[in-house]
């Protein structure tokens, strides 16, 4: 009779889960640096000047090379603690490939991604110039002028891990700094 209930939540279940789901640590958009990158910039500096959306996108680049962070645009993009949901977890024999997590709510890297917000653009324009600035950096026509950054805030905020960082520049409102 147990097993009739199981298979019969396994079923059901099924029917409610998305057609596409992603295993694990990353979006569908994982493979594509440029993508992930566009999105960073729009989410996190549409509003600054286009210095401020270079100064942005310099940071990730930074983050790559460096040995702290993961070595993938998209993975330091969307790093962060994931929870399972609540429909792939109650199916103990579901394979890794077919689960589905999301980001823990304000614990990601980059604020945008774990806000519990719409991660679909919705202003063309700041997108097209997102999309330019990540396509510049990309393929290096970009002088690092963050001197390095590794991390970033808005002025207005006082996180604490700023004191034991560098403070490098600030550009707009955001204020860059790397490691001691």
């Amino acid at each position: 009779m147990m097993m009739v209930k199981q298979l019969a939540i396994f079923l059901i279940l099924m029917f409610l889960l998305p057609l596409k789901v992603h295993a694990g640590p990353l979006p569908e958009d994982q493979d594509k640096p440029i993508e992930c990158l566009t999105k960073n910039i729009y989410w996190e500096a549409k509003n600054q000047s286009f210095t401020g959306q270079l100064a942005v996108a310099l940071v990730v680049l930074n983050r790559v090379e460096n040995s702290d962070f993961p070595n993938t645009i998209c993975k330091v993009i969307y790093e962060g603690p994931r929870y399972e949901s609540w429909k792939t977890k109650v199916l103990p024999h579901l394979v890794k490939e077919a689960r589905q997590y999301y980001p823990r709510r304000d614990r990601c890297q980059f604020s945008w991604f774990c806000d519990g917000r719409s991660d679909v653009p919705r202003d063309s324009s700041s997108l097209s110039r997102a999309h330019r600035i990540a396509w510049l950096v990309l393929n290096g026509h970009v002088f690092d002028f963050t001197l390095g950054a590794t991390y970033y805030h808005a002025n207005y905020v006082n996180p604490s891990w700023a004191k034991y960082k560098v403070r490098l520049v600030q550009i707009d409102n955001h204020i860059f700094y790397k490691n001691k």
